[in-house]
């Protein structure tokens, strides 16, 4: 009963891979353009920062497992590269004077190109898993559907 259950439950996994995938492609850059409006408005962002970072793992996580090729790992590792940035300037703003402007400045230009370019990546690949799996939120729903089904049944059966 419980090698079914398992069974089922990575055949779900595995068929709404690349829905998650597409999903998440999509959502980290929707997430840090509302932890930047958010950040305007007065917010703290520590928290919505370490989110996007951790799903930035998870996504890239997806995409290695999708196998999508090089391109689809480039987005991740700019969102690793961007976190990266911003330990520095964050010690740079706090000891600001005069000769620390320049260093921040670049810096924010690195920062702000990193998430230009995880922008459009993150985009791109979106767009590859649409093209590469047409059907994949029917195939997700499909394997979410039998998953439960199939959990209904064993639980009738005891």
């Amino acid at each position: 009963m419980k090698e079914e259950r398992k069974r089922s439950k990575k055949l779900m996994q595995e068929q709404s891979l690349p829905y998650n995938a597409w999903a998440g492609n999509l959502t980290i850059p929707i997430m840090t353009i509302v932890t930047v409006i958010l950040s305007l408005i007065g917010f703290k962002n520590s928290f919505f920062s370490l989110v996007i970072f951790i799903a930035a793992i998870q996504v890239h996580r997806h995409n290695v497992k999708l196998k999508l090729g090089g391109r689809s790992y480039i987005a991740p590792i700019m969102v690793y590269v961007y976190n990266a940035l911003s330990i520095p300037m964050v010690f740079l703003v706090a000891n600001l004077a005069d000769a620390t402007i320049l260093p921040l400045l670049i810096i924010e230009v690195l920062f702000f190109a990193a998430v230009v370019v995880a922008f459009v990546f993150f985009f791109m690949t979106a767009n590859q898993i649409k093209k590469q799996f047409p059907t994949m939120k029917a195939d997700s729903l499909a394997a979410r559907q039998a998953y439960q089904e199939t959990i209904a049944r064993l639980k009738n059966q005891i």
